[in-house]
């Protein structure tokens, strides 16, 4: 919106893959983890993530608010599988003197959340996004570690010493203040959307107040909701998520 004139190639890869397209000069900056990152790139710190404990939502731990490693000793573990992610998640273990029992690996972030919530294992990862539905409609819960652990770093990674485009300068800046403050970039458009649900018990009328709030009425009673999809997804998905 402020700059209509301006447009970017968005390239996507692990850790590895960006790194090099960062020195190789494929790319001109990248999002990135500040993880074995080449000593001639210049970083500025977006975020920090620590990592979090993936769990069925019928685990018996997901009961508990945090986890210590050590509760996970004897449970198999899905492993993210990257390169500088793996020896990160294995790493913290180490102070406990145990090796993780790894019973699947993947690359797919989506994939360890659905083997997680099917039950083959926990898993564990810096992102938690705003829903806990994997693909197959079955659920995962997210818990903090008890312990002190090193926290991810999310950094805005691009060459030292070489004068970059103005427009890469505005991606910068742009991406410091969405991390600062996503509520200050308006370019999320909100739903308009109103879908009423009947069958023989009565009504449920659904209206969209904003990207992840609603209002739910049945019958009589109404209450205000946090959706776990973003409300501007297609009204017959939302009939087929309520009638879940």
């Amino acid at each position: 919106e402020h700059y209509p004139e301006v447009d970017f190639n968005l390239h996507e890869g692990d850790q590895q893959q960006l790194s090099d397209a960062l020195t190789n000069g494929r790319i001109e900056a990248a999002i990135i983890y500040d993880l074995n990152l080449e000593d001639n790139f210049d970083t500025e710190v977006l975020s920090l993530l620590p990592p979090r404990v993936m769990l069925a939502s019928d685990h018996p731990l997901a009961k508990k608010k945090r986890i210590d490693l050590v509760e996970l000793r004897d449970e198999p573990m899905i492993l993210i599988d990257l390169p500088h992610s793996r020896e990160y998640f294995k790493s913290l273990f180490h102070k406990h003197k145990f090796e993780p029992t790894i019973r699947h690996k993947t690359k797919s972030f989506e994939l360890a959340r659905s083997l997680v919530a099917n039950g083959r294992g926990y898993s564990i990862s810096n992102l938690s996004p705003q829903t806990n539905i994997c693909y197959d409609g079955s659920a995962v819960v997210s818990r903090e570690l008890s312990e002190e652990t090193s926290a991810l770093t999310i950094v805005v990674a691009k060459i030292s010493e070489i004068k970059l485009p103005k427009r890469v300068e505005i991606f910068i800046d742009y991406c410091k203040e969405y991390f600062d403050d996503p509520s200050k970039i308006k370019h999320w458009r909100e739903a308009s959307l109103e879908l009423i649900l009947t069958n023989d018990d009565g009504f449920l009328k659904l209206s969209a107040l904003g990207r992840y709030q609603a209002l739910v009425e049945i019958g009589h009673y109404k209450s205000n909701v946090r959706c776990f999809l973003p409300l501007y997804v297609k009204s017959d998905w939302l009939a087929w998520l309520f009638r879940r």
